[in-house]
Order: structure tokens, then sequence, then C-alpha cells
């Protein structure tokens, strides 16, 4: 099942030939993001989280001081979430139970643009919009100081490698790309890449079936192809509108692209070139998040290598 959503919309497409399975009213606030939590989609309004296609009411988040900006379900638990908010705190909250579980803060206070919890509950990552990447260990409670990073612009986006335990790949206004491993010693960058777009770059996808295959787009109109074995710049391929949202399908070798322009693209990493499917009126407006059940996948990298040699 794959999730958009654009302004205060969500739908919900069937398969990757994207014919509507099932939309949202519009609400009166904007959505903030989608999470899956199990096999339920919840979307994210200001101060509450609401699930498609199930018979719940709304789950109200009670005194957070702020608005909620992303999220993400635990894999084990389906009652916790982890919610980040506009005044950069950072929480675990029990959706069951309706309150706040755990609390976490740092030495930033801008918006957490990215929430991440960890398989198990060890770990949170908060990703701020100034750039700052924090952890914090839900087994010490320690907050640990900021990642390394060597740009001094915004995150975009912030993305754990599937298949690499306690790896991240994060975006950055500027073009650049951070790798970290949070298992190293001092937790600092382990590759980079550079020179992506030529305008702000806008979301980050990394491949469900390998650790080395990622894609990047902006509003540049590009896809960006990166290896990130080999720290590198495969292939730019441009598209006809400015992109604002990128995920991977559940195959592997497929993705699904958003416009501003509403429109909703699927590439094939084997002939990128021209889209499989495309939807003009998608949406209404630009299309700022995508979010694509995922089931257990089977690690390879054979996307990558056949894309080179094609």
């Amino acid at each position: 099942m794959i999730a958009t959503s654009a302004g205060n919309v969500v739908k919900l497409w069937k398969d990757d030939s994207l014919r509507t399975c099932m939309k949202t009213e519009k609400s009166a606030k904007n959505v903030q993001c989608l999470a899956w939590c199990g096999q339920k989609l919840g979307y994210l309004l200001d101060e509450s989280v609401h699930f498609l296609n199930h018979q719940e009411e709304p789950h109200i988040f009670e005194k957070l001081g702020s608005k909620v900006v992303s999220a993400e379900f635990s894999t084990t638990n389906n009652h916790l979430v982890a919610l980040g908010l506009y005044n950069g705190v950072a929480m675990l909250y029990d959706i069951k139970r309706g309150k706040l579980h755990k609390k976490f803060s740092d030495s930033s206070q801008s918006p957490v643009m990215k929430v991440i919890l960890m398989p198990k509950e060890t770990r949170v990552i908060a990703g701020h919009q100034d750039g700052s990447v924090v952890l914090t260990s839900l087994m010490t409670q320690q907050t640990f100081a900021p990642l390394e990073k060597r740009t001094d612009s915004d995150l975009v986006d912030l993305q754990r490698i599937p298949w690499r335990s306690g790896f991240l790949v994060g975006l950055f206004a500027s073009g650049v790309i951070h790798q970290w491993d949070l298992f190293s010693p001092n937790r600092t960058i382990i590759s980079e890449i550079s020179g992506l777009h030529k305008g702000p770059p806008s979301a980050l996808a990394l491949s469900p079936i390998n650790d080395r295959t990622a894609l990047s787009v902006g509003l540049d109109k590009n896809i960006e192809f990166l290896d990130l074995k080999d720290n590198k710049l495969v292939k730019t391929i441009p598209t006809a509108h400015p992109l604002t949202s990128i995920s991977f399908l559940n195959n592997g070798t497929s993705v699904i692209v958003g416009s501003t322009k509403g429109s909703l693209y699927t590439y094939d990493l084997r002939k990128l070139l021209v889209p499989l499917v495309e939807v003009q009126d998608a949406h209404h407006g630009p299309v700022s998040n995508i979010s694509v059940y995922m089931t257990e996948m089977k690690v390879s990298s054979q996307c990558c290598q056949s894309y080179k040699q094609g």
C-alpha cells in the first residue's frame, strides 16, 4: 500500500499502478506527516493522530506544549509512538493510555523535522531543522552531543539504513549527504557525498533491499541516483516538474515520486529515463509526504549492480 498527502488530504493507493483506494475528507489543518502503525496508516495533524480505514477515534496528544511535526511508531508496540515537536523536543507517547511515556530535550530548540525510533526502542534520534542530529539512549536515558556535520545548512531528511544496524544517512539543504555509524566510538561521519542538486533538495529514499542504493529529489526537477558504498553520484535523471517527495516500493527496484504540481510518478531504477506510471492530478497541491507499507524483504546487491551494467 502507498500513502500520499498534500495539504489537508491523504490518499491511499492500492498498488504501484496508482489506483485510488481511499482518501480522507479535507481537514481543517494540514497533514504534518504519515506513519505506519503495523498495517494501519496514521496521519498526524498538529496535536492528534488519525487512522485511515479503521474505526478509531482520533488520539489527541495532551499537553505537548507544541505541535507535532514528525512521528514514528514502534515496530514492537503499536501503542508507542515517537513524536518530534516544533519546539525542538522529542518524546515517546503511549496512545493507548493517552499519556506521555518519556520526554527528551537537547541543546537545539529547532523543530524536530525527523524523529527515528530504533528497533526494540533502544534509541531515539531527533533530526532538527537546523542540522543537529541528536541521539538519546533509552536504556541509560543519556542524551549525547549532536552528531558531527560538515555543513552549516538545514537538515532536509534523515533515514535509517534498514540493513545496517546503527547507520544513518542525512540529506542537507546544501546538497550534501552524510552517513554516520552510531556504534563507532565518536559517532563521526564515515562517508560524504557533495554537489547534489542545482536547487533545494527535498527528500531522500534508501533501498529496502540493499545498503548501497539511495535516491534524492529536489526542486531542480532532478532525481539523483547515489551509491553509498562508493560514496558517489551515479547518475542524474531530469524530470518535468520540481520534485518534493520520494519513496521506494516493496520490490526495491521501483520508486514513487511526488511533485509540486500534485503529480505522482513511478520509476524502475533500471529504466529511469521514462516513468512507468504517471498520475497528473493525484493531488491538488505539492505532494509533501509519501509513505509505503514495507513487507519483510531479503538483502540484495543486484539493483545497483544491474543499473551500473545497464
